[in-house]
């Protein structure tokens, strides 16, 4: 198989939140490197998500572009496909072993958080998987004076950052 690696820019959200995912894999060699049957998809199935819009592909160093180099279909369940078109594929295995790195943008729509798993498959071979988590939750943060009394006193807004978890 091979390595799917994912990556959420927040995994400390709150519904209605946007976040930026990161999936990055590299691109399969193919056994018969020009034939028509070859397949290269990366799915990607989110819990308390909704996927908006992809806003990057790249092979190498190399931007592709919407529905020329691949398509896309979202799914009535939620579950988003990136399958790369026969003019990507068809290069005589030329892109095999590059990095391919897809980011886009989804809306948190649970208030428990949102789990995201990513996988790619080649030829209808699934070839690797991953999943990210975001949690949700509330800090509640209380100012007292010295004689113990938070009455009167002033709560700030306070800005707190999380590093998230990649599983």
């Amino acid at each position: 198989g091979y390595d799917v690696k994912k990556e959420a820019a927040d995994g400390f959200v709150k519904r209605g939140e946007e976040v930026t995912f990161t999936i990055t894999t590299t691109f399969p060699s193919f056994t018969v490197a020009d034939s028509e049957d070859n397949t290269f998809k990366i799915i990607d199935t989110p819990t308390g998500l909704d996927i908006q819009e992809i806003t990057s592909v790249k092979i190498g160093d190399t931007s592709l572009k919407a529905n020329e180099d691949y398509t896309t279909n979202k799914a009535d369940d939620g579950k988003y496909t990136i399958e790369f078109t026969k003019t990507t594929i068809r290069t005589s295995n030329t892109n095999a072993g590059k990095k391919v790195e897809v980011q886009y943008k989804a809306i948190v729509t649970s208030e428990e958080g949102y789990t995201n798993t990513a996988n790619t498959s080649r030829n209808e071979t699934e070839m690797g998987k991953t999943e990210v988590k975001g949690y949700t939750g509330t800090i509640t943060l209380t100012k007292y004076a010295e004689d113990g009394n938070a009455k009167g006193i002033v709560i700030c807004n306070v800005a707190v950052s999380y590093t998230h978890l990649t599983l």
